[in-house]
């Protein structure tokens, strides 16, 4: 297997996960938490004790290192949730640094004006965040012999029908025609004539149209997908995973593409393993040349975009402007460190809370958003554009944000540190788990949430928090309204290629037996 070293069933006490030798887990806590440390430190102390070339350096090169030890000491899978979201953060926070550091790509106007010790900083709470995370996982998987669940596919088994896969094609269905209603209130022609940009969001009430075509169409391919079985249902599922991807291309909405992309990306290695290598590279090309071709092409009117205008955009797109486009997620963190708490107040768990409370839907006749008066009250993506980008922000753009620098708008350094250490716990416990106990309810759980959560790397947890909490009520309506028409049983997912037959479960031990016949009596999924 591509991503777990197997070894005799004496030696684990959990199925589907691996331990470290003696004292390895030991000894690589001990390290990180001694490079945390080191850069907490300097970063308390305000000082730079590098120039911004290797302190770039010494970021990327420790940045690389834990995510290579994250893939092969501890024995994750390439495309678990933790490591597909540290290899998001690095792109996203360095791939413009490392292109400039190494002279391939000249600094944009914002960095060529930060001072050094400013990009040095920054650098340092990237550094904190990666180590922190590290950390966290390995303490998740197990505080004194870690166990990184291997997440091999879930064991063949007979498949029974499934409630998700069915409730996902319907909430499709009622999350398009949400969004055409919508549409048909604001106007094909004036939807159709604008860019892509806020302007027509926060000039209209489009809420049906956001929650229906940016949130529940995507979660629904997922939860379709999570519950689909081989053959038909799984073919069906992935036209509608992909037929989602195009239309949120379209839109001009590349990261909601991705997110959507790497959820599906969980449920297929869950349920049928690795993507051979050759396409995992090609599909991560084509993410590097469809980024800034997407970006030119979304500058268009919706009406004004023809082959011509596609096959210009991608003749000048290039694998190096994706990596600085995507970098540009450094500016929001660098900016942010600059001017907290020099000239703004920490916000301590403000932005948090605030975050909470926006979890109920906005089911009222006004769409003004009357809370957001104070500048100091805006959300941290809002917040940032307005203080350093007001042109940016007067045309109804926005910079974004970043997942390292909320924690410090908040807290500090101390909330960086804290933040993503429980991150990584957190990840880790529920990668132990998902292990341990997967089923289609899990699977479809991990897909959806993660899919949000992924977007906050590059931006504040308001993208996160409501949609989760949504995506387990829709799950969890699923099963109560369409759940009576099928068997209500969980049904493990087989191994193999789609359309192909399931084989018969392998022979395993008694225990082992005892516990899979335990998991299919247990719940629905």
């Amino acid at each position: 297997m591509l991503w777990v070293n197997r070894t005799p069933q004496s030696t684990r006490s959990t199925p589907g996960v691996r331990r470290w030798g003696p004292g390895g887990a030991r000894a690589f806590v001990a390290a990180l938490a001694l490079v945390a440390i080191a850069t907490a430190t300097l970063l308390r102390a305000g000082v730079a004790p590098f120039g911004s070339d290797a302190t770039t350096a010494l970021a990327i090169v420790l940045i690389a290192a834990v995510t290579l030890a994250n893939l092969t000491r501890l024995g994750t899978h390439a495309f678990a949730p933790s490591t597909l979201f540290m290899a998001a953060l690095a792109v996203f926070h360095l791939g413009m640094i490392a292109s400039v550091a190494a002279g391939l790509d000249e600094p944009p106007f914002w960095l060529a004006a930060l001072s050094e010790r400013s990009v040095a900083a920054a650098l340092l709470a990237i550094v904190l965040a990666f180590a922190c995370l590290e950390i966290g996982l390995v303490l998740g998987w197990g505080s004194t012999r870690p166990r990184p669940p291997s997440l091999r596919p879930i064991p063949t088994a007979p498949q029974t029908a499934s409630a998700l896969h069915g409730g996902g094609l319907a909430a499709a269905a009622i999350a398009v025609a949400a969004a055409v209603a919508n549409l048909a209130t604001i106007g094909f022609d004036r939807f159709f004539e604008a860019s892509y940009g806020y302007e027509l969001y926060a000039t209209t009430d489009s809420r049906l149209l956001q929650m229906g075509f940016f949130w529940l169409l995507p979660a629904a391919s997922l939860v379709c997908f999570a519950g689909a079985r081989r053959g038909r249902e799984a073919r069906r599922a992935l036209a509608l995973v992909a037929t989602t991807t195009g239309l949120l291309l379209c839109a001009g909405d590349r990261g909601g593409a991705i997110s959507l992309l790497s959820g599906a990306l969980v449920v297929w290695t869950t349920t049928r393993g690795p993507l051979p290598r050759r396409i995992a590279v090609g599909a991560a090309l084509a993410v590097l040349v469809l980024v800034p071709t997407i970006a030119a092409i979304r500058q268009l009117p919706r009406n004004a975009v023809d082959l011509a205008s596609i096959r210009d955009a991608a003749s000048a797109a290039s694998p190096l402007a994706a990596l600085t486009e995507m970098g540009a997620t450094f500016r929001p963190l660098v900016e942010t460190m600059r001017l907290v708490p020099e000239a703004e107040p920490y916000r301590l768990g403000r932005t948090y809370l605030a975050a909470a409370l926006r979890v109920l839907p906005n089911l009222g006749l006004s769409r003004a958003d009357d809370d957001w008066r104070d500048p100091d009250e805006l959300p941290p993506n809002t917040w940032i554009t307005y203080t350093v980008a007001p042109w940016t922000f007067a045309a109804y753009g926005g910079l974004g944000y970043s997942a390292v620098a909320e924690p410090y708008l908040n807290f500090g350094v101390l909330g960086i540190a804290t933040y993503f250490l429980a991150l990584g716990v957190a990840l880790g416990r529920f990668e132990v788990r998902f292990a341990q106990t997967p089923s289609r309810r899990m699977v479809a759980l991990a897909a959806v949430i993660f899919m949000s959560f992924l977007l906050t790397v590059r931006n504040d947890v308001q993208n996160f928090i409501r949609p989760a909490v949504w995506a387990i009520g829709l799950i969890a309506l699923i099963e109560v309204v369409h759940g009576g028409r099928s068997v209500r049983r969980r049904a493990p997912f087989p191994r193999g290629a789609l359309g192909a037959r399931a084989a018969r479960p392998a022979a395993r031990s008694d225990a082992a037996t005892a516990a899979h016949a335990g998991t299919l009596a247990r719940g629905v999924a």
